[in-house]
This record gives structure tokens, C-alpha cells and sequence, in this order.
């Protein structure tokens, strides 16, 4: 039996307040990525991170959300339709426990996460102290 290769697996991250610029090269980035057949993680945050998920989505790529909540939990709200899509068709992955409260350190948690189980992390936008910067650090070396 032959076994297929996994499709690679690239982290797209940015600042939660994005420029204008910054979500158009994200979106830019994205589809090339779908465009080679590669799987677009990212942690399902407002802003660049939802547009990623929603991009992939619409090209008939592949996602995985990295969630910084148990995956019995939605944050941010109205990303709920996001998080439904995703858990239905695609994969969301949580490394809290089911009940887990939701607190501002889970997410350099879930940053680090993300680094881990992706082979690259395209940074596209950042401030200069910030998680995005962390994750970036994180990386393989």
C-alpha cells in the first residue's frame, strides 16, 4: 500500500489590529499557499487569522485552527460560523482541557502551539513587543 506525503503545514500570522496592507499581503500569502497544496494553520483570532481560515476555505484548501480555548468554547464570538466550518470540514485542535477558562495566557500558549506543529510560520505584520513576535521566536531553529 502506498501511503501519501501530509501536505505541508505553514503557520499565517499578524498583529490582531492589522493595516490594510498588512490584510491584503496576508490574503496574497494565503492563496499562494492553497495554491501549492499546502495547509494553512493559524489561531482563529479577529483579524488575519479568521481571513486565513476564511481564504483557505474559499480556495478548497485545507485548515487547521490552533484554538487558544477548549474546543468547547467560542472566542472570539463572532467568529462562530468560522469555528463551526472548521471543526465540521477541517481540524481544530486545542491543547486545553474541555472547561478550560479562557485567559490572556492561553494564548502565547496557543502561539507556541501553532510553531510547533507547522513546518514554516509567515509573519506578515507584527509590533515590535508582541505574541506574534513570540511565535516567530518559537520557531525551528
Amino acid at each position: 500500500m502506498r501511503i501519501p506525503l501530509r501536505s505541508p503545514l505553514v503557520s499565517v500570522i499578524v498583529t490582531r489590529k492589522p493595516t490594510r496592507q498588512g490584510m491584503e499581503e496576508a490574503r496574497e500569502v494565503t492563496k499562494a499557499l492553497v495554491h501549492e497544496k499546502v495547509t494553512v494553520v493559524s489561531g482563529l483570532a479577529t483579524g488575519i487569522d479568521s481571513m486565513a481560515h476564511r481564504t483557505t476555505i474559499e480556495m478548497k484548501g485545507k485548515t487547521v485552527a490552533v484554538l487558544g480555548t477548549s474546543l468547547d468554547r467560542i472566542y472570539p464570538r463572532q467568529n462562530l460560523d468560522l469555528q463551526k466550518e472548521i471543526t465540521s470540514n477541517h481540524l481544530a485542535v486545542s491543547q486545553f482541557p474541555v472547561g478550560h477558562p479562557i485567559t490572556r495566557g492561553n494564548f502565547a500558549r496557543h502561539n507556541k502551539t501553532m510553531t510547533l506543529i507547522s513546518d514554516a510560520t509567515v509573519i506578515v505584520e507584527a509590533g515590535e513587543i508582541s505574541g506574534t513576535i513570540h511565535q516567530g521566536w518559537c520557531g525551528p531553529r
